[in-house]
C-alpha cells in the first residue's frame, strides 16, 4: 500500500502533555513543554503534515482528566480522515488490575483511578470515531514500583489497553521517566521530532508511521534505550505524518559545512592581512588601522543561527540564509582584497623606489659622477629615506626623483 500525507481539512490531533505535577511522589518532566511546542510546529507546518492550526489542539498541563476528555470527544467526532493524539507524561497502574491511566497534573498516586486519564477512555474516543486512521503516540513514563509489582510488562499492559482494530499505537516504554536533564526534548521525542524534521535517508518520500517505528526502535537500540512498542497495522500504518526531507537536509548540511570552511579560509585571510597591516604601520609612515570585516562577522553569525535552527529543525527559510551567508562571504573576500591590494601596494612602492634609486646609482657609476659630492649627498638623502623605518614614501619619492635629475644632469654636463 502506498503512503500518504493526511488530508488536512479532514484530520485532528490532540497534543496532551503534563511536565508539572502537584503529587511530590510524582517527578516533573521539564522536556514535555517543549515537545507540545515543537510537535506541534511539525505537524502544522507546511515541510510536516499540514495540519491548519486550529486542527491541532495542545492541552497543557491538565489539572484533571474533564480537561483532556471534552477537547478528545469533539476531535474524535470532527475527524474523518486522521485523528491523532499524542500524550507525554506519566502512565500510572491502579491497584491490581491491569488497567493503565495517563497521569494528569492533579493526579494523586493514592488516588489513580479518579485522578487520572483511563487510557480505556481513550479507547472509547478512537472507537467512537469515523476517522479512516487513528494514531495515538504516547511519550509514557511508568512511574513507581507498583507497576512493576502488578504487571510483568508495561509495554504490553499499554498497548493492550487502548489496541483498537484499524488504529497504530507507537508507544515509547520506559519503567522509569526518560527525560535527560538538560535536553529540550525528552528521549523519545525527541528522536521523533528529529526523524519529522530532518528525514530518514532511504526511507522513501513519505515518513509513515511504520516506517517512524522501524527507525526509532534502531535509534533506540543503538543507543542503549528503552525500545519503543507498536501494534495496529492496515492503512493507519501507511499514513505518512511528513514528507522525507532528508536529502534536502543532507544537502543543506553539506553546503554549510562548506560555508563554514569557507569562513575559516576568509578568517585565516583577514588574519594575514591583519599581520600585513602590522608589517606596514612598522616600515611606512600612515596610521593603518585594524581592519573590521563586517561581512565576515555577518557570515559567521548566519551560520551560528543555521546550527541553532538545525537543532530544533526549523529548516523553513534555511536556503535563503546561506545564500546570505555565500554572498557574505563574497563580500567579505572581495573588502580583504582590496585592503591588501592597498596595503601591499605600499611596500611594492617602496620597493620600487628601492630599484630605481640602485638603477640611478648605477648610472652615476656608468658615467663617472658617483664620486661627486652633490650626487653622493643627493643618493644618501633617498637612501635614509628609503631604509629608515618608517619610512615616509612621498619625502622618499621626492628624493629618488631628485637623485635621478641630478644624475642626469650631471651625466649630461660631461658629454
Amino acid at each position: 500500500m502506498t503512503g500518504r500525507l493526511p488530508d488536512p481539512a479532514r484530520s485532528r490531533a490532540v497534543i496532551i502533555g503534563v511536565s508539572r505535577y502537584t503529587d511530590p511522589e510524582l517527578p516533573g518532566l521539564p522536556g514535555v513543554d517543549a515537545n507540545l511546542d515543537d510537535l506541534c510546529a511539525v505537524l502544522t507546518s507546511a515541510r510536516g503534515t499540514g495540519l491548519p492550526e486550529r486542527n491541532c489542539v495542545v492541552i497543557r498541563d491538565p489539572l484533571v482528566a474533564g480537561e483532556v476528555g471534552e477537547p478528545l470527544a469533539r476531535a474524535a467526532r470532527e475527524a474523518e480522515d486522521t485523528l491523532l493524539v499524542y500524550y507525554a507524561g506519566h502512565g500510572l497502574p491502579w491497584t491490581n488490575r491491569a488497567e493503565l491511566y495517563l497521569a494528569m497534573s492533579g493526579t494523586r498516586t493514592e488516588t489513580v483511578g479518579t485522578s487520572a486519564l483511563r487510557c480505556g477512555d481513550v479507547r472509547q474516543a478512537f472507537i467512537d470515531s469515523r476517522a479512516k486512521n487513528r494514531i495515538l503516540i504516547l511519550d509514557c513514563c511508568f512511574a513507581g514500583r507498583a507497576i512493576e509489582r502488578t504487571m510483568s510488562s508495561a509495554a504490553e499492559a499499554l498497548v493492550n489497553e487502548v489496541d483498537v482494530a484499524g488504529a497504530y499505537i507507537l508507544a515509547a516504554t520506559a519503567s522509569v521517566a526518560v527525560a535527560p536533564e538538560g535536553d529540550r526534548n525528552t528521549l523519545f521525542t525527541a528522536h521523533l521530532l528529529r526523524a519529522l524534521r530532518d528525514g530518514i535517508p532511504g526511507a522513501g518520500d513519505l515518513l509513515t508511521v511504520d516506517t517512524l517505528y522501524r527507525h526509532l526502535t534502531l535509534v533506540m537500540t543503538r543507543s542503549n534505550g528503552p525500545l519503543p512498542r507498536s501494534a495496529g497495522e492496515g492503512a493507519a500504518g501507511h499514513l505518512a505524518l511528513a514528507r522525507n526531507h532528508a536529502d534536502e537536509v543532507s544537502m543543506l548540511r553539506a553546503e554549510r559545512d562548506r560555508l563554514v570552511a569557507e569562513v575559516a579560509a576568509v578568517d585565516a585571510a583577514a588574519n594575514a592581512l591583519d599581520e600585513l597591516r602590522r608589517t606596514v604601520d612598522d616600515k611606512i609612515v600612515g596610521s593603518y588601522r585594524p581592519v573590521t570585516i563586517a561581512a565576515i562577522t555577518r557570515a559567521g553569525a548566519l551560520l551560528r543561527a543555521f546550527d541553532a535552527t538545525a537543532d530544533v529543525g526549523e529548516w523553513d527559510g534555511v536556503t535563503a540564509a546561506l545564500a546570505t551567508a555565500d554572498a557574505d562571504i563574497a563580500e567579505a573576500r572581495a573588502e580583504i582584497g582590496r585592503h591588501h591590494a592597498i596595503l601591499q601596494g605600499l611596500l611594492d612602492r617602496r620597493a620600487e623606489l628601492r630599484g630605481l634609486l640602485s638603477v640611478y646609482q648605477a648610472m652615476a657609476v656608468r658615467t663617472g659622477v658617483v664620486e661627486d659630492g652633490e650626487v653622493a649627498g643627493a643618493h644618501g638623502r633617498a637612501r635614509d629615506l628609503l631604509w629608515t623605518r618608517p619610512c615616509d614614501l612621498s619625502e622618499a619619492a621626492s628624493a629618488v626623483l631628485a637623485y635621478q635629475a641630478l644624475v642626469i644632469r650631471r651625466r649630461e654636463a660631461r658629454r
